[in-house]
C-alpha cells in the first residue's frame, strides 16, 4: 500500500510536491528555479526553461517523458538516420529524435568501406557518441580525406564496438561529416548542425585556417554547447594561432617556420645538382624568384620564413634582393580563383628569367604558369639559359594536376621531373615508420579506389579525438571539449601505444581503469610532439617526382637534433630516391 493510505493522510498537491522537492532536486543544477506559485500564468511564460516545460498551477514543470530513450525508439530511425539526443544537455527528459544528415553534412561514418554501413549497427546501440567532421566531399560521397576518417572509425567499431562506458558498456562512436567545399554560409550551417543539433563534443576539422576561424567562432557562440574540441589535420598558420581558443584547437601539422627549415638545404642541393648536370655554369650568379600566393595563409607565412633562411651566391636573400638577384611575384591561387588571369605575373617571371623558382602556391603553377613558361622560354629567355629549377610547396604534393600526363607533356626538351622537388610536412621518423606502413596497407586494402599516399594526418586526427574521449570523459554520459582537452593531456607521455586496431584494447583499458595513468600515443606522423598551444612540432621534408609522375615523400629531411639534412630510409631499408643520383648522401 502507499504510505498515504497507511497513515490516512491525503495525497499532496502538485504544488506541494514541487515546493517540498524543489530544493533537493532542482538546486543541483547550475541555476535555481523560482518555485513561487505565481511563477507563470501560461505555457508561454515557461519558454525560458526550455522546450518541454508547461505551466501547471502557476509553476513551470518539465515533461519527464522523453521522446526517445535510444535511436531505435525514433520512427523509421534508419531512414532518415536519426539519433536520440538531449535537447538540454544533462536533462534525460529532453531526449528527442534528431536527423543526422543535412545537405551540408551528408556523410555518416563508419561505413566499413565499400557498400557497408557500420554506422547503422552503431546507431542501434543504446548510447552512441556522435562527433563531427569536415572533409572534402566528392561526387560519389567520399574522398581520400573522408576515407581516412572512415578507416579510423571503422577500425574502432570492428575491433571493440566502441569506447568504454559505465558499467562495462561500450559506446560506439558515430561521425557526421560536413562538406568543407562550401561557401562560408554553408560551413556555418554545417557547424550549427553539429554543435547545436547534434551537440558534438569534438570535431575532426579538415578545414582551411580561414574556415576554421569562422567555424570555431560559431561554436563558441553556441548557448548550449560552446566548448567543442577542434582536432585539425591541417597546419598551424597565424590565422589559427591567433585565435583565443582556450586550448580547444589542436593541429597535427606544424607552423610555416618549421616547414621552411627544409628549403635552405634543398636550395643548396638543387643548385649543386644543376651544376653537376651542366645546366648551370659553376661561376653563375644565381637568380631566384619566389612565386607567392598570399591568399593562402600558410604560404604567405612560408614566403616570409623562407626569405629569412635562404642563402645563395654566398649571401642572404635580402642581400641578393638588393643586388637584383632575388624577387617575389604574387599570384592569385587556384583555391581563391581557378580562373584568375596570371598573364602579367607570367610576364614578370619571364622578364626576370630566374635560375631557381621557389613556388609557394597551388595548382595555378601547373595549370597556367609552367605551360606558359615552357611555351615562351626558348624565344624569350637569355640565350643558352636552362629552364629554371622549381622548389615546390606542400600544396603541390599529391596535386591532381601533377601526374603522369603533366610529366609526359613536359618531358622534352628538359624533363620537368628532373628539375623539381618540393617540401612537405615530415612523415614519421624512421623508428615509427612501421605504424605508417601498416596504416597504408590497411588503407589501400579497404579503399583501393580512393586511397592516396600522404594523407595519414587525416587518419591520425580521428584517433586523437577517439582517445581524448576515453582519456577525458571516462564513464560520464555527458561531456564536452574541455573534458577532451584533459584527455589529450593524458596521451603525451607514458606507456607507448600505436594508433590503429592492434593496441586499442590495451591502451583503452589503461586509460579507463586508472584515471591517473598516461600513455604516449604514437601515430602515423610519429610521436606526440605538441607544444603548449596544441600545435604539433615537426620540420619539413623533401619530396620528388618519379618518371611516371609518382610523388615520393621523405627523400630528405632536416634532423631535428643536429639541424643537418639527412636522407630518409624507406620501409624496405633502402634510400627513397626518384632517380639514380638525384639526392646522393650528404
Amino acid at each position: 500500500m502507499l504510505a498515504s493510505q497507511v497513515t490516512g493522510m491525503p495525497l499532496p498537491s502538485l504544488r506541494e510536491v514541487l515546493a517540498l522537492l524543489g530544493p533537493l532536486t532542482l538546486c543541483s543544477c547550475s541555476f535555481a528555479f523560482d518555485l513561487s506559485a505565481d511563477q507563470c500564468g501560461n505555457d508561454a511564460d515557461c519558454a525560458s526553461f526550455g522546450e518541454r516545460y508547461s505551466c501547471i498551477e502557476g509553476i513551470c514543470v518539465g515533461d519527464s517523458k522523453a521522446e526517445c530513450e535510444q535511436a531505435s525508439d525514433c520512427p523509421n530511425f534508419e531512414n532518415p538516420p536519426q539519433a536520440c539526443l538531449e535537447a538540454e544537455p544533462g536533462n534525460p527528459g529532453s531526449r528527442q529524435c534528431v536527423e543526422l544528415r543535412t545537405p551540408e553534412c551528408p556523410i555518416i561514418l563508419p561505413t566499413g568501406g565499400g557498400s557497408e554501413e557500420l554506422w547503422r549497427e552503431a546507431l542501434a546501440s543504446p548510447n552512441p557518441i556522435v562527433v563531427g567532421g569536415f572533409a572534402e566531399v566528392e561526387a560519389d560521397g567520399i574522398s581520400t580525406y573522408s576515407a581516412a576518417y572512415d578507416l579510423a572509425f571503422s577500425e574502432l567499431q570492428e575491433k571493440r564496438g566502441g569506447v568504454p562506458g559505465a558499467n562495462g558498456a561500450l559506446r560506439p562512436v558515430i561521425a557526421v561529416v560536413c562538406n568543407n567545399g562550401l561557401e562560408a554560409e554553408g560551413i556555418s550551417a554545417g557547424m550549427s548542425h553539429l554543435v547545436n543539433d547534434l551537440l558534438v563534443p569534438g570535431v575532426v576539422s579538415g578545414l582551411r585556417s580561414d574556415q576554421l576561424r569562422g567555424a570555431f567562432s560559431d561554436a563558441r557562440a553556441s548557448e548550449t554547447n560552446p566548448n567543442v574540441l577542434f582536432m585539425s589535420p591541417g597546419e598551424a598558420d597565424q590565422t589559427v594561432a591567433g585565435i583565443q581558443d582556450d586550448d580547444l584547437i589542436w593541429t597535427l601539422l606544424p607552423s610555416a617556420e618549421e616547414v621552411a627549415v627544409a628549403y635552405e638545404p634543398l636550395l643548396t642541393r638543387a643548385i649543386e645538382y644543376q651544376i653537376e648536370r651542366g645546366r648551370i655554369p659553376e661561376d653563375t650568379t644565381i637568380k631566384l624568384m619566389i612565386i607567392s600566393a598570399p591568399d593562402l595563409p600558410l604560404l604567405d607565412e612560408l614566403t616570409v620564413a623562407v626569405k629569412e633562411i635562404l642563402v645563395f651566391n654566398g649571401k642572404s636573400y635580402a642581400e641578393n634582393e638588393a643586388d637584383g638577384n632575388a624577387q617575389v611575384v604574387t599570384v592569385v591561387s587556384s583555391y581563391q580563383n581557378p580562373n584568375a588571369d596570371l598573364s602579367a605575373d607570367i610576364d614578370d617571371i619571364m622578364e626576370f628569367a630566374p635560375h631557381v623558382i621557389v613556388a609557394l602556391g597551388a595548382d595555378e603553377l601547373f595549370s597556367d604558369i609552367v605551360p606558359a613558361m615552357e611555351e615562351r622560354w626558348m624565344a624569350e629567355a637569355p640565350t643558352g639559359q636552362a629552364r629554371p629549377y622549381f622548389l615546390l610547396s606542400p600544396y603541390h604534393f599529391q596535386s591532381p594536376s601533377l601526374g603522369l600526363e603533366f610529366v609526359a607533356t613536359y618531358r622534352t626538351p628538359d624533363p620537368f621531373e628532373l628539375r623539381a622537388a618540393g617540401v612537405q610536412y615530415a612523415s614519421a621518423p624512421e623508428e615509427y615508420q612501421p605504424i605508417l606502413t601498416a596504416y597504408e596497407d590497411r588503407f589501400f586494402d579497404r579503399f583501393p579506389d580512393d586511397a592516396r599516399r600522404g594523407y595519414e594526418n587525416f587518419y591520425d586526427a580521428p584517433w586523437w579525438l577517439i582517445y581524448s574521449i576515453v582519456g577525458g570523459a571516462g564513464a560520464a554520459s555527458r561531456f564536452d571539449g574541455r573534458d577532451l582537452v584533459d584527455g589529450l593531456d593524458r596521451l603525451q607521455d607514458g606507456t607507448p601505444y600505436a594508433m590503429g586496431p592492434d593496441d586499442v584494447n590495451e591502451a583503452f583499458n589503461e586509460l579507463f581503469n586508472d584515471a591517473n595513468s598516461t600513455i604516449q600515443l604514437n601515430g602515423t606522423l610519429g610521436p606526440p610532439t605538441f607544444d603548449n598551444t596544441g600545435t604539433r612540432q615537426s620540420p619539413g621534408s623533401v619530396w620528388c617526382i618519379a618518371s611516371d609522375g609518382t610523388q615520393i615523400l621523405d627523400v630528405m629531411r632536416v634532423d631535428e637534433s643536429s639541424g643537418e639534412p639527412v636522407l630518409v630510409r624507406d620501409s624496405n631499408g633502402g634510400f627513397a630516391q626518384c632517380h639514380p643520383g638525384y639526392m646522393p648522401p650528404f
